[in-house]
């Protein structure tokens, strides 16, 4: 049957003590609406496939600090991004399969790779990936920032739980993937530099490492181009009046 929830995750895995959750699969379902459609976190061995998902405020698929698979998925009209894996530690290493999903017309992109643990009071900067045969394509709905497949390093707003973390990293084989008709194919970027947030200067230097292989991908049709690689903030690379 169909799901509608509004303003919360729809389907929320993990502990609430952050503890390693393992082994949970969810399978076969049509899900439409909540804020993140499927919330993983801290979760190995997680498996999520078959699913249709539409319409989620933010995010249809979001994983953090897990380890599992992604796949064979129908993703569309997300608010942001179709899946998000963002970044796992020793305790909950975060490798992530993302194979055969179509995740297509979404407000910003198909597919993210977060080499931090953004929005997690756990400390996690690396992040491992095999993104294959999927279909990432038609993601142009916000004129600034959307994409086929986007990889940064880091994000961790200034004010919010660790926000001293400096650094992020993603290891990703990109491989076989439909990339058609985005406003952007492929971004590679640093994530979220800032010169300051609000009145407050941002005085933290950002390093981290993008290991990333693209192999026999089909990019065409891309709006502003096929591909950007910035060190900076991707919009920023686009429009540097927004560097400060």
């Amino acid at each position: 049957g169909v799901l509608a929830v509004n303003e919360i995750s729809m389907i929320a895995i993990g502990r609430t003590d952050l503890t390693v959750l393992s082994e949970v699969v969810i399978s076969n379902l049509t899900l439409e609406g909540g804020y993140n459609t499927i919330d993983v976190i801290k979760t190995q061995e997680f498996a999520v496939k078959n699913c249709v998902i539409r319409k989620s405020k933010f995010i249809g698929v979001f994983t953090r600090l897990s380890s599992g698979k992604i796949s064979d998925n129908y993703i569309t009209d997300t608010g942001a991004a179709g899946s998000v894996a963002s970044a796992g530690n020793k305790s909950s290493p975060a490798y992530v399969e993302v194979i055969g999903n179509r995740s297509v017309k979404n407000n910003n992109g198909g597919f993210l790779a977060n080499g931090s643990s953004t929005d997690m009071p756990e400390f996690g900067d690396d992040l491992e990936l095999v993104v294959r045969d999927n279909d990432f394509s038609e993601n142009t709905a916000s004129p600034i920032n959307s994409f086929g497949i986007r990889i940064w390093v880091i994000r961790r707003d200034l004010g919010r739980p660790l926000d001293t973390q400096q650094t992020g990293n993603v290891r990703a084989l990109i491989q076989g993937n439909r990339l058609l008709g985005n406003r952007i194919g492929v971004v590679v970027d640093s994530g979220f530099p800032f010169r300051s947030v609000g009145q407050t200067c941002d005085t933290r230097v950002y390093t981290g490492t993008l290991d990333v292989t693209l192999k026999g991908n089909s990019i065409a049709g891309s709006i502003v181009a096929p591909a950007l690689i910035a060190f900076t903030r991707n919009t920023a690379a686009q429009n540097q009046g927004t560097l400060g």
